[in-house]
């Protein structure tokens, strides 16, 4: 069954997926445009890809550090008693 708590985990991940594939989309997709222009076919597209994972998974380890620090989490009973 869907939780509050499992739906706010959810839309977490996919924001966090979301985040990560949009800056890489973007970072190629700024590196495509810039080699169409200047003719330097496919050195831009390759190096703003790279920054573009690379700053995208810092702002992914970022964002489960800050998680981690505030995190409530309890474990559920395992109901021996």
């Amino acid at each position: 069954m869907l939780t509050p708590r499992n739906s706010k985990q959810m839309a977490l991940a996919i924001a966090v997926v979301s985040e990560l594939s949009i800056t890489v989309i973007l970072g190629g997709g700024a590196g495509y445009w810039l080699d169409s222009t200047l003719g330097t076919t496919p050195g831009l597209t390759l190096t703003l890809s790279i920054l573009a994972l690379v700053f995208g998974f810092k702002k992914l380890i970022s964002r489960l550090n800050q998680l981690s620090s505030t995190d409530d989490y309890e474990p559920p009973d395992s109901g021996s008693d």
